[in-house]
């Protein structure tokens, strides 16, 4: 992966770092905050902050709920990430994506029969019938990309370089899931895997 390839990746580690502020209510409207600027790389914001982040070439998203779970229009990430190999849900006609991870990791050595994401294990429904769907979220697909890479929890990549964008926001986000409990997120020590395995280790988990 090169340079631009890494920036991708950090702004989207950015981006889920801040999966547990989305739809909290914003301090001076009152409503909820559920956009998302690329180019300021903050906290997310509701609908009456968004003039406030109108940029040259501003990239803002909307994340919606789907199943009571945050979630983004596939098209809104599809230059950052290749969507192919991720989950998706049909919501109100339109392709979304997951952003956090939909349960939580299986326990060691626990094995998995079923089409489940490679990350979590979550176990695909039957209609997910695609057999190149390997991940149930955003999260999931970047968290696989950081152990492939060999990045740290700690935001270093293999040649010393740190991963951090330049307003000090990190990647160490964990949240409470309203479906599953607690639930790790990126930024969570990984655990190192073999490149070449028939069933990939846990990494434990925006």
């Amino acid at each position: 992966m090169g340079d631009m390839g890494n920036i991708k990746l950090q702004m989207l580690l950015d981006f889920v770092s801040v999966h547990d502020l989305f739809h909290e209510k914003c301090g001076l409207h009152e409503k909820p905050r559920n956009f998302y600027c690329f180019d300021c790389r903050m906290t997310p914001f509701c609908a009456l902050c968004r003039p406030a982040h109108n940029h040259k070439h501003e990239h803002i998203i909307q994340v919606f709920k789907a199943t009571r779970k945050e979630a983004v229009l596939e098209e809104s990430i599809a230059g950052l990430i290749d969507t192919s190999d991720i989950q998706k849900l049909i919501n109100n006609g339109a392709s979304v994506v997951y952003i956090k991870r939909r349960r939580d990791p299986r326990a060691p050595g626990q094995i998995i029969e079923h089409h489940a994401c490679r990350t979590c294990c979550f176990i695909f429904p039957p209609s997910t019938k695609d057999p190149g769907i390997r991940f149930c979220s955003i999260s999931c697909k970047l968290q696989d990309m950081m152990a492939e890479l060999g990045w740290s929890e700690g935001g270093e990549t293999p040649d010393g370089g740190s991963t951090s964008n330049g307003s000090g926001n990190s990647s160490n986000a964990a949240s409470d899931d309203a479906d599953t409990g607690d639930e790790g997120g990126i930024g969570v020590p990984l655990r190192r895997r073999p490149r070449k395995q028939s069933r990939p280790l846990q990494s434990p988990m925006m």
